[in-house]
């Protein structure tokens, strides 16, 4: 045979092939949909949806085309400003592999295969299978009008919620409940003079990082004073190259150095703290408690410093930094539960609680009650056992919880449904796709919060119109809500979103696009010579008392979140690839950063193939030396090693996640920043 005739053979047989798969079950990607002509030129304002944040946008749409996202200028997050997943928000709305319409699993559920539904057919289905108790609904990092939303159809209908979003970079939800009894509480970083980051690369994983980098240059730049900014952690992290110091502690040590700090600050009362303290112990109702546990010998910087591998100085400065400023403040995220306790005792240590440049409460949103969430049950792990049916709204449990509770309870359940635009793992195990419409296509109404507490809503109308067969998020749940019984005083997304528009006078945004500052924090000065009042406070001396510095064989795992995946999300989208690491081969694969002196005695070479094993599984990745990372150290980014998701994420790198054990995971438990691992060459 020719090669001519070869190359028309081949191509009769895949057309054939195609043509016989689409009439027996349709594929998740259909042929590619040829995009209208240019036109007039305009520019909508809206909130980006690109994360919960609620972050200003602006794009700059041609005819029937949006060609370019830029930050609105002057929105109190980002100032005009957009972080990369912002940008690379366009990539979402024109992605070939997006789901194009409802789906049912075709024969056995996780086959991967997949056939054309209608909605009212989709929706139906999920209102049947999820009707009666056993259901769980996983949240992803979703808007506060979807989580009302999803809270009072959960509420009505006996489902328990159960959060499905990484906590590395998240408010320390847990500590500010335990210390403050509520988590409506932000770090004011851009009044703080003084802010020390443990383990909380801020500036490459925050809700919103344009917000996060403006607060730090405010840090530099706001007052007469040039304020310092000091990060702890095993890696040179963005933040720590912006800080002023970085002090290099392994991820198991965090704790313990916040512990010894606190034990320097209260043996230092020749700086006339001592006041500051006593007036701490009438408020903290645990302050006694706390004083001995801390001042005990073994939290002392001459024996905590040796422990940590770095010199008692360091500690002792710290503490004298951080006494020396008028508004110091300490940063921790949700990824530990024993660091977000001992973070929040510094910051009440410190005075920093409910004090400009602190931990300041967020301004009440004064929503009518028919707009404020129900109290339902939530928890941030599943109970496998109890799972008759899951539903997944933005949420990809079985990513970041590669196995145990998440993956048992997909598996157990009887009927598994997901609600989001793009085929992810877990989605791919799912029994009805819901395809959700991408933020460009969808109304916003985004009500949050800036770090110094202020309350915002930011709206617009949807950029372009749908390109396939989707809903809106919350259109897809009143619809839902309908098919299940459950009463709303909404008939559609429409009116709901226009009922939080009027309830705070800003009706007109809905059409207009724009965003309107609904109210301040209400927080002391730093130069108020009382202390600030307010409901007690507990340092929680108690759950402190075991925390000790990690040990053990092998390297303390760090995994890190780089801005392009913040989250751990976009992964599918080439933009993100592309910027994802300093040097283009870093795109599209995992590196295993070591020092020189680890790798030396793993007998590893610079750009060779290593693995890294844990008790609970192997990755495999390149190693990439650097004298920016503790010796016993190793650190491997979030956001590769997909095992679904499309052709740009799907088997490209590793999923470090999958090194974790059970224990670590929990956001109530130890953390994800306690685990030993093993590096080594790869044959």
């Amino acid at each position: 045979m020719s090669d001519a005739s070869r190359r028309d053979f081949l191509k009769l047989t895949v057309v054939a092939g195609a043509a016989a798969g689409q009439a027996a079950c349709s594929e998740l990607v259909p042929q590619e949909r040829i995009r209208p002509r240019p036109g007039p030129e305009e520019r909508i304002k809206t909130a980006c949806g690109a994360c919960s944040a609620g972050c200003g946008l602006t794009v700059r749409k041609v005819g029937e085309n949006a060609v370019q996202l830029e930050g609105l200028p002057g929105h109190p997050l980002n100032g005009g400003g957009l972080c990369p997943r912002g940008v690379a928000e366009i990539q979402n709305l024109y992605h070939p592999e997006r789901l194009r319409g409802p789906m049912r699993a075709a024969g056995q559920r996780g086959s991967g295969r997949f056939q054309p539904i209608d909605w009212d057919t989709a929706l139906g289905t999920v209102a049947e299978k999820a009707k009666g108790g056993g259901v769980l609904l996983g949240l992803g990092d979703v808007s506060a009008v979807e989580r009302i939303l999803l809270a009072r159809i959960a509420s009505a209908s006996g489902w328990k919620l159960v959060q499905a979003a990484t906590p590395l970079g998240q408010p320390p939800l847990e500590a500010l409940r335990g210390a403050l009894g509520s988590d409506e509480y932000s770090f004011d970083v851009a009044h703080s003079d003084c802010v020390l980051a443990l383990g909380h690369d801020f500036l490459q994983a925050s809700p919103s990082l344009a917000e996060a980098q403006r607060a730090a240059l405010a840090v530099r730049t706001a007052r007469p004073v040039r304020g310092r900014m000091i990060y702890a952690g095993p890696r040179l992290s963005v933040t720590a190259m912006y800080a002023d110091r970085w002090i290099p502690v392994a991820p198991g040590g965090l704790a313990h150095l916040a512990l010894s700090v606190a034990h320097a600050i209260l043996a230092d009362q020749a700086r006339a703290a001592l006041e500051r303290f006593e007036a701490v112990s009438a408020r903290a109702t645990d302050f006694l408690a706390f004083r001995e546990l801390v001042t005990q010998p073994a939290l002392s910087p001459s024996k905590v410093g040796p422990e940590l591998g770095i010199p008692e100085r360091v500690i002792l400065e710290l503490a004298s930094e951080l006494l020396a400023w008028p508004r110091p403040l300490v940063m921790v995220d949700r990824a530990d539960h024993d660091l977000q306790l001992a973070g929040m005792a510094l910051n009440v240590l410190l005075g920093a609680v409910d004090r400009e440049g602190g931990v300041v409460s967020r301004a009440p949103l004064n929503l009518p009650a028919e707009l404020r969430a129900p109290q339902v049950e939530t928890s941030d792990l599943p109970k496998s056992d109890q799972a008759q049916a899951v539903l997944l709204y933005g949420a990809n449990p079985l990513y970041l919880w590669p196995s145990g509770e998440w993956s048992a309870a997909l598996e157990r359940a009887a009927f598994v449904a997901s609600f989001g635009p793009f085929a992810d793992e877990s989605a791919a195990e799912a029994e009805i796709l819901l395809p959700t419409s991408t933020a460009l296509e969808s109304r916003q109404l985004s009500l949050g919060h800036a770090m110094d507490g202020a309350a915002l809503l930011t709206a617009g109308p949807a950029a372009v119109e749908k390109l396939y067969d989707t809903l809106e998020g919350p259109e897809a749940l009143i619809r839902l809500a309908q098919k299940l019984g459950v009463e709303l005083p909404w008939k559609d997304a429409g009116e709901y979103l226009s009922a939080f528009a009027d309830a705070v006078g800003a009706s007109e945004l809905l059409e207009e696009g724009g965003f309107k500052v609904l109210a301040t924090s209400r927080v002391h000065p730093a130069e108020a010579e009382t202390p600030p009042t307010g409901a007690p406070v507990r340092l929680g001396a108690e759950e402190l008392r075991g925390v000790k510095a990690a040990g053990g064989e092998g390297l303390s795992l760090e995994i890190y979140v780089p801005s392009a995946f913040n989250g751990g999300l976009g992964a599918h989208l080439p933009y993100l690839h592309g910027i994802a690491g300093t040097e283009g081969r870093e795109a599209f694969r995992t590196l295993v950063v070591l020092h020189p002196k680890a790798a030396a005695e793993a007998e590893v070479k610079e750009a060779a193939p290593v693995y890294v094993q844990s008790p609970r599984g192997r990755i495999a990745g390149i190693a990439r030396l650097s004298d920016a990372i503790r010796p016993d150290a190793v650190a491997i980014a979030l956001g590769l090693g997909r095992r679904a998701l499309g052709h740009w994420a799907e088997g490209h790198g590793a999923n470090p996640l999958t090194l974790l054990s059970e224990d670590s995971r929990g956001y109530g438990g130890v953390g994800w920043r306690c685990c030993r691992v093993k590096v080594g060459r790869l044959a």
